[in-house]
């Protein structure tokens, strides 16, 4: 059996499309845990709705304490065999389950991967058949983990809800609470613990680009919490001897230090002692520049990033 975690806040226009997603997926062996994370809407109406017409879904409602503490409530509810994390303004395709654990038990895998789709403007997907020349990689954790590290491969990598797990990855691992960020500071952890891991190159997920995104909100000093992920993964990976994939990740970290010191300088100029403690990671971003695990172009983009900051912020919004 497969338990599907959803934790909801205030997810009152996207709920219904995302839990039909749910119970319409042609795979039905499925446990759905939905978390009210003290919604102030009527995401619980909409919830108790649901719960009451299908009783795979088990539906509860706590105080409002952030997806993280919802998902880790979910863990401890969870009775499956396997793990599967939906975001409750996103859906997933009626072949995901089905795909994603058949694929899991061809390739003896203990994490399957498939691609994403962006959806903007609360556009509606029209569900594809899955193509004949659909891909399936598989990879041992260094080499999965090698892309988590990479400027180019880490976004698809670094999220939970494009990955069907198996439950035991989670084993003693819960996610910090009150975080910007969930999935950075936890998935590398799971990663590192499996034997094997599989991708199958058909997009399965629909990721909606909504302005309650968590991944698009309103800036605040949680947006740089990926300065400290990324420099607890680093520390993870020297210690676990993985020194290449530590050295691959200083792109992503001065990248992101480098961004953090001039958002909280423009931002938030009162805070002192955090710009001081960026400050010191700042100055050592040179470090990036002797290794050779960072390509020429990502160290180039890096002295940008260091020396010529303006130039580097509108060539940036330029390009995008």
């Amino acid at each position: 059996m497969i338990s599907v975690i959803i934790p909801a806040y205030n997810a009152e226009q996207y709920l219904d499309r995302c839990l039909e997603s749910v119970l319409n997926q042609t795979y039905r062996e499925f446990e759905l845990i939905l978390i009210d994370d003290g919604s102030t809407d009527t995401t619980s109406i909409i919830a108790h709705r649901f719960s009451e017409a299908d009783k795979r879904i088990r539906y509860i409602r706590k105080e409002n304490g952030g997806s993280a503490s919802a998902r880790n409530m979910a863990l401890t509810l969870a009775q499956g065999d396997y793990i599967a994390f939906v975001d409750a303004d996103d859906y997933i395709h009626p072949c995901y389950l089905e795909t994603l654990l058949n694929t899991l038990l061809k390739t003896n895998s203990d994490i399957c991967q498939c691609d994403y789709l962006e959806v903007a403007n609360n556009k509606i997907i029209k569900y594809a058949s899955l193509p004949n020349n659909t891909v399936v990689n598989t990879y041992t954790n260094v080499e999965f983990l090698k892309q988590f590290c990479e400027k180019r491969t880490y976004l698809r990598t670094a999220v939970l809800w494009n990955k069907l797990y198996r439950i035991e990855l989670f084993d003693g691992l819960t996610f910090p609470v009150g975080k910007g960020i969930d999935d950075e500071f936890l998935i590398y952890k799971a990663i590192y613990r499996t034997k094997t891991v599989s991708h199958i190159s058909a997009c399965l997920y629909y990721y909606c680009m909504t302005p309650e995104s968590q991944m698009r909100s309103t800036q605040t000093l949680k947006s740089i919490d990926s300065v400290w992920a990324t420099n607890e993964q680093i520390v993870f990976f020297h210690e676990h001897g993985l020194n290449n994939l530590a050295n691959t990740m200083l792109y992503r970290h001065y990248a992101g230090v480098l961004y953090a010191y001039r958002f909280v300088r423009e931002k938030y100029p009162n805070e002192r002692e955090l710009l001081e403690k960026l400050g010191k990671m700042k100055h050592t971003w040179w470090h990036a520049l002797v290794v050779k695990d960072i390509s020429v172009s990502d160290k180039c983009l890096l002295i940008m990033r260091a020396c010529f900051p303006k130039l580097f912020y509108k060539l940036h919004s330029f390009l995008r």
